[in-house]
């Protein structure tokens, strides 16, 4: 049978069994809207939430952080070691191929090695030098520098205001500059140390009475971190102090364009350049006296990799909890359709049964096992078609429920922060998925009456309804 005929006695079928069809088709558009709306509320969060991280990102951009060698002590809490060179001529190297989604960046050495023995190892110093008999740590600029803060100098560190002197350069990495503070300044103004751009200062090791390094004042800025000297200098004084004072991390912070940028593009480029430090790196985190090491590390990975990007990581939990989400309502959702198909495969039953002399006849003027599951399904689509075009009805007289729930959970997460409207939208998959899966899973319930009747010898049925 052809096409244009099977589906001119699929509608014949249909309106001779009207009663039942109203019945089918009033199930198929009320469960198919219930479906399509628990979706509908899953779907919509996982987009306003991708929306609500791309609204971050375009404020407050990525940081990517590179660490040390991690160990992990239950008792003495996170210990972080050494960037070695090597690892940081291969950040740079891959920083250059993905130039467009780098920005600027710094580092900080490590706290213990610049007070080290808890009586000042380490003493910034300007002025006349007259040897270490004479020198104390009061002779120094800060006597317990926290940390010396480094950069590649690529830009100018965010926030911060030049006053005196000369903004950083790219020269300055493996330069001898160093950057200050006012509010040193002012401390050194206090002692009775005046410093301006030019003077030269020196990093003395005391506990070894060693002159490590000198710098030359470039330039005064307004800034909470004290100083800042070439991301390559610091390298140097690490070898220098024979490791004492050493590169613990590098952070870098990229800030995408305010307009005109490809999103999809930037964020691949962010997850390759990630993925190359991450796999490159010698991941050597230990994870000591802690039952259940393996299952931390899993749990937070932020801890177990030495190279992390802030916003591939908050992607990475938007895809988890938007996982979740969607499950859980898809789950409900399928429970729904489960239960409920069963009244509409048995209403395509009761149809097959009721026509029986009529599927004889037919197969008596010679349709084929074939022809009549063709015909039988061409009827089940024309129903299920049009109870899910009443179900998108029923949708769109429900979407303001969902774009309720949708804004109400949005609001108590982030109450009016957000600059732009939260709301639900219908994506054109839901009806398509909604009437694939009636068709799938009626078909599935119905398939053995359907079976059944099409093996049946022609003589055979119509002798059951005669």
């Amino acid at each position: 049978m052809k096409l244009p005929d099977t589906f001119r006695v699929a509608c014949h079928n249909i309106r001779y069994n009207a009663g039942r069809t109203a019945v089918t088709v009033s199930i198929v558009a009320i469960v198919s809207a219930l479906v399509m709306f628990l979706l509908l509320i899953g779907v919509s969060f996982r987009e306003n939430l991708i929306a609500v991280a791309r609204y971050r990102f375009s404020l407050g951009g990525a940081a990517y952080t590179m660490s040390g060698p991690n160990t992990y002590d239950f008792h003495n809490n996170r210990k972080v070691g050494a960037i070695t060179e090597e690892e940081y001529a291969l950040y740079k190297e891959r920083a250059a191929a993905h130039a467009e989604v780098c920005g600027y960046d710094e580092a900080n050495s490590n706290l213990l090695g610049l007070s080290e023995t808890g009586s000042d190892s380490f003493l910034l110093f300007t002025g006349d030098f007259r040897g270490f008999e004479d020198t104390t740590a009061e002779d120094g600029w800060w006597a317990q520098p926290s940390e010396l803060y480094a950069t590649s100098c690529t830009s100018v560190p965010p926030g911060l205001v030049f006053r005196e002197g000369r903004v950083f350069s790219p020269e300055d990495s493996a330069g001898d500059a160093i950057f200050i503070s006012r509010e040193i300044k002012r401390q050194c103004e206090n002692a009775g140390r005046i410093a301006e751009v030019g003077d030269k200062v020196l990093l003395l090791d005391l506990s070894r009475r060693a002159e490590v390094c000198s710098f030359t004042i470039a330039g005064f800025y307004d800034g909470d971190l004290p100083f800042f000297i070439g991301l390559d200098k610091l390298f140097e004084i690490s070898r220098a102090t024979e490791g004492r004072i050493y590169v613990q991390n590098i952070r870098m912070t990229f800030i995408p364009p305010a307009a005109d940028y490809d999103y999809s593009a930037t964020y691949a480029s962010m997850k390759r350049f990630t993925g190359e430090m991450t796999a490159a790196l010698d991941q050597d985190y230990e994870l000591e006296d802690m039952p259940g090491a393996d299952l931390f590390a899993m749990l937070f990975s932020d801890v177990t990799r030495r190279f992390t990007n802030s916003f591939v990581d908050e992607m990475r939990l938007v895809d988890v909890i938007s996982a979740i989400i969607i499950g859980v309502f898809a789950l409900l959702a399928f429970f729904v359709l489960l239960l409920s198909v069963g009244s509409v495969a048995g209403n395509v039953v009761i149809s097959v049964d009721k026509n029986k002399k009529f599927f004889g006849m037919m197969k008596a003027v010679g349709l084929d096992k074939r022809g009549l599951k063709k015909l039988v399904l061409c009827e089940l689509l024309l129903v299920v078609t049009a109870g899910v075009i009443l179900g998108i009805g029923l949708l769109y007289a429900l979407f303001p429920v969902a774009n309720s729930i949708v804004v109400s959970i949005f609001d108590y997460i982030w109450g009016a922060l957000l600059p732009f409207a939260v709301s639900a939208a219908i994506p054109v998959w839901l009806p398509l998925s909604a009437a694939l899966f009636f068709v799938l899973l009626t078909m599935l319930f119905a398939r053995g009456s359907i079976r059944r009747i099409a093996a049946q010898d022609a003589m055979v049925t119509l002798s059951e309804v005669s």
